[in-house]
């Protein structure tokens, strides 16, 4: 991805057996996506990941845990300062987590996309009846360790005094967490028991049809991921240009959001060859200036305007204010 498209990837190194110095980890001061102060143990290396021709040399990036634990990620963003890429891979979690809300319980794919199609007969799915049994499974599961922590806590009580005028009373209760914790461990067993007889998979063929669902067409998918994907580039750049020392991240992509809506005159010049874009001015004079500087870097990639010989050249027009009356 870096070598033919100069697209950087990043991601988690998972099952690290090796262990870093601490010594190699130091202090660093930074901020998450949306400008908040945050500070933390990291240290980096040069790495290797793959063997004979899939090897490919990477940038190994380690942050340091009050535990011990060392959590690793890997990049090929080789000019990237650790402080920048790891608060953007720990913050990834919250992104994965709100696309998931919103593709669960809103459709956000559909919402780009129109019509459905089927799966083949022969592709495998998770089998429902083995997907409930997991699910209570993995809810039994921690009800028993709640109540094995209950039981055992009932130990730390006063009560727990044979020589205490409320110890029949603390034996009575925790006789019935026993009780409880019997129960689910009889129930786990018989689950179990149960999901062992079930497959995890079947065809889509062998699903009941009341269970069978449809998937977004994969072309329209595909093509609408490759898109947005451009453009959340192109924005993540430009966020980059705006960002200063009054500018964070979040107000950086907050100022190209309006910028995206707000509306624009378009003049265009046959003499020179330019369709200029002239952009209405921000609210704020520190606004407006990052703006300017925004559009000065555009304007040097001469962008020609699609099916036109025109050069688009963007300007912010700022209004002017009359200095009598103080309108503009």
């Amino acid at each position: 991805m870096w070598v033919e498209h100069r697209i950087a990837c990043m991601t988690y190194r998972k099952n690290t057996t090796d262990k870093w110095s601490e010594e190699d980890f130091v202090q660093v001061d930074t901020q998450t996506p949306r400008g908040e102060p945050l500070s933390m143990k990291l240290a980096e290396r040069d790495s290797i990941i793959g063997t004979g021709k899939n090897a490919i040399k990477v940038k190994e990036i380690r942050k340091l845990r009050e535990s011990g634990h060392q959590t690793s990620i890997v990049t090929t963003a080789y000019t990237l300062d650790s402080g920048v890429i790891a608060p953007i891979m720990f913050a990834r979690w919250s992104q994965e987590n709100f696309f998931a809300y919103g593709m669960h319980h809103f459709a956000i794919d559909g919402l780009r996309s129109y019509g459905e199609e089927s799966f083949p007969g022969t592709e495998e799915v998770v089998n429902p009846n083995w997907r409930e049994l997991d699910r209570t499974r993995r809810s039994t599961t921690t009800k028993f360790a709640r109540a094995q922590a209950g039981f055992m806590d009932m130990d730390t009580k006063v009560t727990a005094d044979p020589n205490h005028k409320r110890h029949e009373n603390w034996q009575i209760k925790k006789d019935a967490k026993l009780e409880d914790i019997n129960i689910l461990v009889q129930e786990l067993s018989d689950i179990k028991s149960n999901i062992k007889e079930v497959q995890k998979h079947i065809t889509w063929d062998e699903l009941p049809e009341h269970q069978r669902f449809k998937k977004l067409p994969s072309s329209q998918r595909i093509l609408m991921n490759t898109v947005g994907m451009i453009a959340y580039r192109a924005e993540t750049i430009m966020t980059d240009l705006l960002r200063s020392k009054t500018i964070t991240t979040t107000n950086a992509r907050s100022i190209l959001q309006n910028l995206f809506t707000t509306t624009a005159d378009l003049v265009p010049d046959q003499d020179k060859k330019e369709l200029q874009v002239h952009l209405h001015g921000a609210s704020t004079p520190a606004t407006n200036e990052a703006i300017a500087l925004l559009l000065k870097e555009i304007n040097q990639t001469e962008i020609v305007f699609p099916g036109t010989e025109l050069t688009m050249v963007f300007e912010s027009h700022i209004p002017t204010q009359n200095p009598k009356t103080g309108n503009t």
